[in-house]
């Protein structure tokens, strides 16, 4: 197959491989965008192969499905078993494709899109202290997998270009890894304008209704799969610090554990103002029903929370430690706090939510500064990644 390219992009339809272990909208933020991202090129006029351990989505004409034998549990084997599988897979395939993009830590690929955060910075968030972190690499052996496929991915010389979702995650990367600032590329998370949008409000009354919510109550909405890494026990300690009668009611959606942060909310006299969901099959209901969104994290690449409750009005509150803050304007679309232990500065945050006025105002001007964060512009933007790509694998052929 021809792989010229025009103006640094993929000029001819192109067969893309893409990697990741969970072909699913469901599951999480970077598996729905795996999915998104697959159907954008398809539309685009790709021919895009999936290799994945587990689907929940349909195959179509354009979009071709390589399942990659994957053991179920323990979590260590679970991904060593996906990434070995899937790389000798991709090895044996490889020049079927144009384009291999791993969206996970497989290789060999040419396009690698570090989706989540880097492992050691988190586990220096998680785990402050040396010792601290030396046991949960005992007691924890995916921590060591993990760490031992990140530092592969990471090699220049077998990974030809990079892709992070914020300029957060582009910066970190750089202070553990001595990769060519040059060959990475910050390509922000598109939101689907028809799921996400100001529209959603429809849901409100119902949704508020079901949970025994005021439709003048003041709302937030805290949407996550890792309660802990994205600050719910700060958002818990900041209710407290605010007074009773001013206190919002916190939706909380996700499947991140919640006992723990029950037994807190107990404790701190606030449990009356949480309300847990477990994960939801429609979120976009959920924003509509809510007013702000709060999400202190303690570092995350970029979730796709902002963008979406962005596009559906709701001022986002969250810190700079989050890469979604890239993309808040401080004081007119929300706040951004330095990082989740500023817990009176978030308390401040939500209480400045009761001011009607500044939650109309932030409210009407949220979609309108997102609304060219798009799916076609991501995949867009992606492609213009495989041209370096190809640009390059044509200058080494010549």
């Amino acid at each position: 197959m021809d792989k010229g390219c025009s103006e640094g992009r993929p000029g001819n339809r192109l067969r893309i491989a893409l990697v990741m272990r969970d072909y699913s909208q469901g599951k999480g933020g970077a598996e729905r965008y795996f999915v998104n991202l697959s159907r954008a090129l398809e539309a685009l006029g790709h021919e895009v192969h999936i290799f994945a351990g587990f689907f929940s989505e349909p195959e179509t004409n354009g979009i071709r499905f390589h399942r990659v034998p994957t053991v179920a549990k323990p979590a260590s084997l679970r991904l060593m078993s996906f990434f070995v599988n899937a790389g000798r897979m991709l090895e044996r395939e490889r020049a079927a494709f144009d384009v291999v993009h791993s969206l996970t830590m497989v290789s060999p690929c040419d396009v690698f899109r570090l989706g989540g955060e880097v492992q050691m910075e988190w586990l220096k968030v998680r785990y402050p202290t040396m010792f601290s972190r030396m046991i949960k690499f005992l007691v924890s052996p995916v921590h060591i997998v993990n760490h031992y496929l990140e530092r592969r991915m990471m090699d220049p010389g077998k990974i030809p270009q990079i892709i992070t979702i914020s300029a957060l995650d582009k910066k970190v990367l750089l202070s553990y890894y001595d990769y060519p600032e040059d060959r990475i590329t910050v390509v922000y998370n598109g939101v689907d304008h028809a799921q996400f949008q100001p529209g959603v409000r429809e849901f409100r009354h119902e949704l508020r209704k079901k949970f025994g919510i005021g439709d003048q109550d003041l709302v937030g909405l805290f949407s996550a799969n890792n309660f802990q890494r994205k600050g719910l026990d700060a958002v818990i300690w900041a209710l407290s610090l605010i007074p009773e009668k001013d206190r919002p009611k916190i939706l909380v959606i996700g499947r991140g554990r919640g006992g723990g942060y029950q037994r807190q909310a107990k404790r701190l006299g606030v449990h009356d103002r949480l309300i847990f969901l477990g994960s939801v099959g429609h979120p976009e209901q959920f924003y509509g029903a809510s007013d702000f969104l709060v999400l202190p994290s303690r570092y995350d690449s970029f979730g796709n929370v902002h963008l979406e409750a962005l596009a559906c009005g709701l001022p986002v509150i969250t810190t700079r430690m989050a890469g979604g803050s890239e993309v808040v304007r401080d004081g007119e679309t929300g706040f951004i706090i330095e990082n989740t232990s500023r817990v009176r500065e978030l308390s401040l945050a939500m209480t400045l939510m009761m001011n009607s006025e500044l939650l109309k105002k932030m409210s009407e001007l949220a979609p309108e500064t997102v609304r060219e964060f798009t799916l076609e512009r991501n995949a867009e933007e992606t492609l213009g990644v495989y041209g370096r790509v190809l640009e390059k694998g044509k200058a080494s052929e010549s």
